[in-house]
């Protein structure tokens, strides 16, 4: 049976519902089993755990520690590894918020998409323009591997039900 005032389910001997003390009303098993309101999302959905664990491990802390083994000095200062080191920035700032599971991790999410699938499609030109670089196949796989990279995450945070139990809302 179900509870006539909160919907729970009680034993069908019960007199009052032990979560509410209404008196509960004789349904029949197919109508219990479909619930008559939408059901928040499950909790074992809310957190970050599985991909979306995952993901912040590869944005957050692989770029991280593959910066610090390199042992790369930006000083006297260069403008590719300090384009690096802002992109590095930034990808451990997404993570961070995804971690703390704060809602502006979406926009800021948003953001960092875009940053990372434009950079990818202007080293494809600037690879393709300047063939003087004897390194264009691999310049343009690996950017080609960044775009496609970016196309499933943001792929996957459009649709996940974590996401949207964890944050709030999905990415569009």
């Amino acid at each position: 049976m179900l509870c006539a005032k909160c919907g729970q389910l009680v034993f069908d001997t019960s007199e009052l519902c032990p979560n509410c003390g209404q008196s509960p009303v004789a349904v029949s098993s197919a109508v219990a089993a479909e619930p008559s309101a939408p059901q928040p999302a499950e909790a074992s959905l809310q957190g970050v755990g599985g991909w979306l664990m995952l993901f912040c491990i590869i944005v957050g802390v692989l770029p991280v520690l593959r910066f610090t083994m390199s042992g790369i000095s930006i000083l006297p200062f260069q403008p590719m590894k300090t384009l690096e080191l802002a992109l590095l920035a930034f990808s451990v700032t997404v993570a961070s918020l995804i971690w703390l599971r704060l809602p502006s991790a979406i926009p800021v999410l948003r953001a960092y998409f875009v940053t990372r699938a434009a950079l990818a499609v202007q080293g494809i030109i600037v690879a393709v323009l300047n063939r003087q670089n004897l390194d264009v196949t691999a310049t343009v796989e690996r950017s080609i591997s960044i775009v496609l990279g970016v196309g499933i995450w943001a792929t996957y945070f459009a649709v996940s039900k974590r996401v949207r139990a964890t944050l709030g809302r999905n990415l569009f």
